[in-house]
């Protein structure tokens, strides 16, 4: 296998010594109907997978646009001449709960089960392809028109059609704890087996494309038809079949004979390998161990801690994916010690170092996060700067300020992962904020229940990220934007002066440069969501590997189906 990694356990026990001592859409549920709406004055020009060009990158790797402002759609490609066949053995970093299609978002329900279950459309290449939808088109303000591919059935047999889109848009809605932009779907109204009409509670197109690309259909037939609700065994459109699922440990997923979908093929929808074996490995060193002995041909989210030693092995190919990804220092905005005290949160955010959390847990694979958005989005400004950098002094300053005097008494609950990076993370921002006189308790959870924890609102301070957007309204929607689980944000704001200018910018014809500014200049002033890092995803992939997709849209996943050994 080439180099081997003898001090790897070591040097991480080490590290984790050292660390240790140092979403704004309406309330109401979305209403599904089975009438056909009425057509909107306004119309765009009709987008078809197979018709559209590919949308050439920036230099900062966002997707171009067309001239009415829409992203740009990738064009479909032939499947890998590669010969296919055999099984992968994949590894991933975090488990998470059900395999349900209708449930709460989650990066690794994705990357297990998206070519399972199928979305209507995918990031590919720097702009977007059709899998289940054959054609949209922006109608008006607010709506969009979608038309589905002919004949698309499940691996049980059932077919796929526009009223099993306004099923899983419905029921999606009434899952807590969900990505910000679902709560942006309005109503979807059916006008035949194969179109519908979209409403959206934003006219972002950005909106359009995340709810398209990221909301895992299935049918109504193969969901109510499951003792439970697919939770255990997942039934999709997709080119894979779920043979065994074991929640927390594996899943194994079979090609699918007779799939739907045939001649050029979408990348989403590539199937090389006869099956693939996924483990859910979330301990860094066991993890490591996986890649260097090849018991891990693809692993994914792989923590950077070991990015020198995994960069050093033969016959091992590092994958580092910039897509936008950021991470923030969330403060409770509701009936806690921060929440009425500015002076308080300006202190923490002084006292927390950005390149020293990158230094100590990313190996040079982030960079400071100095303002707010982030570059992939196509209305992003770089002079959208925080008011706050690095500075101890200035933090024990604002703590007196803020009524704790050298610290005395101040106290704050920092609700993170359990597992990996973000838990070393938590272990350095303890160690800066003791440095001060802060003291910092943890509220340690796992993953798949961390959205149901932050609900709960019993937090200070919350270790939170988000990922390649492609305007600022999905940006601010992440921090600003209301959930239908609590009726409000994810850091409970209620401001009314907040939401004057949050509900003019959401509004139609809103999306402007001043309405823009306007949300920057609140959050430098008030300081609810303070800025860290943006950081890179690892992915390791063996020899015969090197060539899968990584999608290096919303969430840098891969298509599994499209390793070619």
């Amino acid at each position: 296998m080439g180099k081997k990694l003898p001090n790897l356990a070591l040097a991480l026990a080490i590290m984790m010594l050292l660390s240790l001592g140092a979403a704004c859409a309406p309330s109401q549920q979305a209403a599904t109907t089975q009438q056909p709406a009425a057509s909107a004055d306004a119309a765009a020009t009709t987008t078809t997978e197979a018709a559209a060009p590919a949308a050439p990158a920036t230099s900062d790797g966002a997707a171009a646009t067309t001239a009415a402002g829409d992203a740009a759609p990738a064009a479909t490609t032939p499947a890998t001449d590669a010969p296919a066949g055999g099984t992968m053995k994949v590894a991933l970093t975090n488990p998470f709960t059900g395999a349900a299609a209708i449930n709460i978002a989650n990066p690794y329900r994705y990357a297990t089960f998206s070519q399972v279950y199928e979305t209507l459309l995918a990031y590919q290449d720097g702009g977007y392809v059709g899998v289940l939808a054959k054609e949209w088109e922006k109608v008006g303000d607010y709506t969009w028109k979608v038309t589905l591919h002919d004949g698309i059935t499940d691996s049980a047999g059932n077919p796929f059609t526009s009223s099993d889109v306004a099923f899983v848009m419905d029921s999606q809605w009434n899952v807590g704890h969900n990505l910000y932009v679902y709560y942006e779907v309005g109503s979807v109204s059916v006008i035949d087996g194969t179109t519908f009409e979209l409403a959206l509670n934003t006219d972002s197109v950005g909106a359009f494309y995340l709810i398209g690309s990221q909301m895992l259909m299935c049918s109504q037939a193969a969901y109510e038809g499951s003792p439970d609700n697919l939770a255990t065994m997942p039934v999709g459109t997709g080119p894979y079949i779920c043979t065994s699922y074991i929640e927390g440990s594996s899943c194994t997923l079979e090609k699918r004979d007779g799939y739907w979908k045939t001649g050029d093929l979408p990348k989403a929808s590539v199937a090389n390998p006869d099956v693939i074996e996924i483990s859910y490995v979330p301990e860094t060193v066991q993890m490591s161990m996986a890649i260097e002995s090849g018991s891990a041909q693809v692993a994914g989210q792989v923590s950077m801690n070991v990015s020198k030693e995994v960069d050093a092995l033969d016959g091992v190919t590092a994958k580092y994916i910039s897509n936008g990804t950021y991470n923030g220092l969330g403060f409770n905005m509701k009936g806690r010690a921060v929440s009425d005290n500015k002076a308080f949160r300006e202190a923490i955010a002084y006292a927390i170092d950005p390149n020293g959390l990158i230094a100590g847990v990313y190996s040079g694979h982030a960079t400071p996060m100095t303002g707010y958005g982030i570059p992939t989005a196509s209305d992003y400004d770089p002079s959208w700067i925080s008011s706050i950098s690095y500075d101890p002094e200035k933090a024990k300053e604002k703590l007196a300020e803020a009524g704790y005097p050298g610290g005395s008494g101040a106290t704050v609950t920092l609700l993170s992962n359990n597992v990996g990076e973000d838990a070393i993370i938590s272990e350095l921002v303890q160690g800066y904020l003791a440095a001060v006189g802060i003291t910092c308790e943890f509220d340690y959870v796992d993953p798949a229940t961390q959205s149901a924890r932050r609900a709960e609102g019993n937090w200070d301070l919350a270790l939170v990220g988000g990922m390649g957007v492609l305007d600022m309204s999905l940006f601010w929607g992440n921090i600003y934007g209301l959930s239908g689980e609590t009726g409000m944000s994810l850091y409970f704001h209620s401001d009314p002066a907040l939401y004057a200018i949050y509900d003019k910018y959401k509004a139609a014809g809103g999306k402007t440069a001043e309405n823009l500014q306007a949300l920057y200049e609140y959050e430098r002033d008030n300081v609810t969501w303070q800025p860290l890092f943006n950081k890179q995803v690892l992915y390791t992939l063996s020899d015969g590997y090197a060539d899968i997709y990584l999608n290096d849209g919303y969430m840098a996943l891969p298509y599994l189906g499209t390793a070619s050994k």
